[in-house]
């Protein structure tokens, strides 16, 4: 969004000169005195560091100007000088962002003509050291915090006085505020992107799930501990749609126990809505902290669920193949098949991931080299770590299943016997399985299977 700088209060900086009537006498023919070049209005005599110990951003509606809005920031030092920065930001947007405040490269010293004269924005150290501000750039900041009532602030100046060559002004301030006409929380919104469901429990005539929310770059997470529904409600069923009161009862379309950030923070009254369409849901937070502090959020999109059942199942989205070559008469394939993306369980290529993660440690013949592609056939599951196949059992060091939710640490679960059947058809492949064994894990068996084409790595030697 364009912002400029606004001129904040015209200064008359030009100068002139005349004849005197006595410039004549005697008849001569001089012409007029030349007209002295104009002098910098600038006092500085060297480029300047300021520390900024306040802050203030005032709303100043005598600035306006079509279609932009007026604002006066000011930032004060220790010893009471000042740098005065007139802003302007589009009719209706936020005053916070970058400004770009160009000094043109014929700017004449001690002007100030123009609508948007440089004259605008001074640094006043005292009356007798004055410093018009005619170029740089000014960074103007809000820096959220975990909640609504830590948001601090950042300003970052680098402006130039009209000297030529011009002396610098330069100040960083970060800290509180204080803020007059502007509203301190124009968006307070948190926008969450993943969503995990998991551990739905059943007592007491009412049924509920845990849900955690996570926003894009997992830096505010969203816990809900107990999110009732109704006693008829199914884990197969997932979460209805509703309006959920957040209440410490545990009663039928209750939210309990809600948390965000790190300091879990606690959701003391509000309304969680759910809206929903077959596997898409959109959910919409509207409450208030156990600081009287506003918390709004929402989400859009498909809410991954755990399987707590003993029959588990996978439908993988990426396949990535590592070759690693040959070694004892063996190709080793190292193959990750995963669900869906995640903060801390990586695969084999250092990708994270949420939701769960499946490795196979395949063997086969030496004559299957790393271009001609992972090799077809139906591969079992051996209790062990010879032979071609897939390496597995219960001291398996890579063959596994990793079921990775957000309210837990991930499940592992070795991988001990069934068959995995590779077919290809040019670059596109189909990988299966059904009825895999597992052992460590609450599942005890595994299904899925993938069609698509597969990422490769080569790490051979």
């Amino acid at each position: 969004m364009k912002k400029f700088f606004w001129l904040l209060a015209g200064l008359a900086a030009g100068l002139a000169a005349g004849c005197s009537d006595d410039a004549n006498e005697g008849g001569g023919t001089d012409g007029p005195a030349p007209i002295p070049e104009p002098e910098p209005l600038s006092q500085l005599t060297a480029d300047v560091s300021f520390t900024p110990q306040s802050a203030k951003l005032v709303r100043e509606a005598a600035f306006d100007k079509e279609g932009g809005e007026g604002y006066l920031l000011t930032l004060t030092d220790a010893e009471g000088a000042e740098i005065r920065v007139a802003l302007r930001a589009d009719e209706g947007a936020s005053p916070f962002g970058r400004y770009d405040f160009s000094r043109t490269n014929d700017c004449v010293p001690g002007s100030n003509d123009g609508s948007d004269a440089a004259t605008g924005s001074w640094y006043y150290a005292s009356q007798k050291a004055v410093a018009p501000i005619v170029g740089g750039v000014l960074d103007l900041s809000r820096v959220p915090g975990n909640k609504p009532s830590d948001t601090s602030y950042r300003v970052q100046v680098a402006f130039e006085d009209d000297h030529s060559p011009a002396f610098g002004i330069t100040a960083v301030y970060s800290g509180a505020m204080t803020l007059e006409g502007v509203d301190a929380t124009p968006d307070a919104t948190t926008t969450y992107c993943y969503a995990g469901a998991s551990g739905f429990y059943a007592d007491d005539g009412y049924n509920s799930w845990g849900i955690d929310f996570d926003n894009a770059d997992f830096t505010h997470l969203l816990s809900i501990f107990e999110f009732n529904v109704a006693p008829d409600a199914t884990e197969q069923d997932g979460i209805p749609a509703g309006i959920y009161t957040i209440t410490e009862d545990y009663a039928p379309n209750t939210v309990t126990w809600a948390t965000y950030d790190e300091e879990m923070t606690y959701l003391s009254t509000g309304t969680v809505t759910v809206e929903r369409d077959g596997e898409e849901y959109k959910v919409t937070v509207d409450a208030v902290d156990e600081y009287d502090a506003p918390f709004k959020a929402d989400f859009a999109g498909q809410i991954y669920y755990e399987n707590t059942s003993e029959q588990a199942s996978i439908s993988p989205r990426e396949v990535y193949v590592v070759c690693y070559g040959e070694k004892d008469g063996l190709t080793n394939w190292y193959i990750t098949l995963v669900d869906r993306g995640y903060l801390t369980t990586r695969d084999a290529v250092g990708n994270c991931y949420y939701g769960s993660i499946l490795h196979f440690d395949l063997r086969s013949d030496a004559a299957n080299d790393y271009t001609d592609g992972v090799p077809e056939g139906t591969f079992a599951v051996q209790n062990g770590q010879s032979g071609v196949g897939i390496w597995g059992g219960d001291n398996a060091a890579c063959t596994s299943f990793l079921a990775e939710y957000f309210s837990g640490s991930p499940a592992i679960g070795k991988l001990t016997e069934g068959n995995v059947t590779i077919a290809r058809d040019g670059e596109w492949y189909e990988i299966s399985f059904d009825g895999l064994t597992l052992a460590g894990s609450d599942q005890t068996s595994l299904t899925g299977s993938y069609e698509g084409r597969v990422q490769y790595i080569d790490a051979r030697e």
